[in-house]
């Protein structure tokens, strides 16, 4: 949920990066350190319940979280073309409209 509502100001990062004269430079330490800041903790949040849980070892929890990276969900790919195009030096924020996958989140679904 709050992934999705943040779309609705996705751009004021970039206006605060434009309005302190940032570069490409400044954009890309800023979105490498940022990355992995936020896989390295969902990793080890990751770990950390799947070992409390005990399943850190399951050859089930293994294959599932391979289906969601890589093979059925394709998260690692879709992070990695996202990744890509935000790192065109002509990126621009308003290049893609996320207002429909947010509203599909934050919207009520009809009964």
């Amino acid at each position: 949920w709050h992934a999705a509502e943040e779309v609705e100001h996705n751009a004021v990062a970039w206006q605060v990066l434009e309005a302190i004269g940032g570069g490409y430079g400044l954009r890309m330490v800023g979105s490498v350190v940022s990355l992995a800041t936020i896989l390295g903790f969902v990793l080890a949040g990751t770990l950390l319940l799947l070992g409390q849980d005990r399943l850190l070892t399951e050859r089930r929890t293994l294959r599932e979280l391979l289906e969601f990276f890589v093979t059925k969900h394709h998260v690692a790919r879709d992070v990695a073309k996202l990744f890509i195009h935000y790192a065109r030096p002509g990126y621009r924020p308003d290049d893609i409209d996320y207002g429909p996958l947010a509203r599909d989140v934050l919207e009520p679904r009809a009964a």
